[in-house]
C-alpha cells in the first residue's frame, strides 16, 4: 500500500529542538524507514515571527543538523505561511504527483506478517512507554519535567 506522502509540521518559532520534537522525528523514521522521498517537513508560523533573520538561521541549522539525514534520503523542506492556501495547495499537489511512499511499518505488518509490537516502530514505541513508566514511578516521581 502506497501513500501519497507524509507531512510533518515543525513550528519555526520554536528556538530549540526539544525532546518531543526529537521523539517525533525518531518515530517518523521508524515508521517510514530509510526511503524518505515521500516526506515533506513543513516549517510553520512564519507569519507570526518578529525576527525573520533569526528564524532563517534556525531553519538553516535544522536543515544542516537535525534534518540532514532526512534531506539526504529525499525529504523535502517547505515553508508554510498561515492563510496562504496557494502554498498549501502547491505542497499537496507536489506530493500527489510524487513517487509515493510505502511505509516500513506497512512492509513489516503486511509483507513480513509481524505483529505491531515486533515492528521497528512498535519496538520503539514500547521503549518510549518503558521510559515514561520509569519516570512516573521514580522516587520522587519525575512528573512535569520539561521536554
Amino acid at each position: 500500500m502506497k501513500l501519497a506522502g507524509i507531512v510533518y509540521v515543525h513550528p519555526i518559532s520554536d528556538n530549540r529542538m526539544n525532546g518531543t520534537h526529537m521523539s517525533s522525528l525518531r518515530m517518523l523514521k521508524t515508521i517510514c524507514g530509510n526511503n524518505m522521498s515521500g516526506i515533506t517537513i513543513i516549517t510553520s508560523m512564519w507569519n507570526i515571527i518578529k525576527d525573520v533573520e533569526a528564524c532563517e538561521k534556525r531553519e538553516a541549522e535544522l536543515k544542516s543538523n537535525w534534518w540532514k539525514e532526512y534531506i539526504q534520503r529525499g525529504c523535502l523542506i517547505e515553508r508554510f505561511y498561515a492563510n496562504d492556501s496557494t502554498s498549501a495547495r502547491r505542497i499537496i499537489k507536489d506530493m500527489l504527483q510524487g513517487p509515493g511512499l510505502t511505509l516500513q511499518l506497512t512492509k513489516e505488518i503486511v509483507d513480513e506478517k509481524k505483529p505491531l509490537s515486533q515492528t521497528t516502530a512498535g519496538r520503539s514505541a514500547g521503549g518510549l512507554r518503558s521510559i515514561y513508566k520509569a519516570c512516573v514511578h521514580a522516587d520522587p516521581p519525575l512528573r512535569g519535567m520539561p521536554d
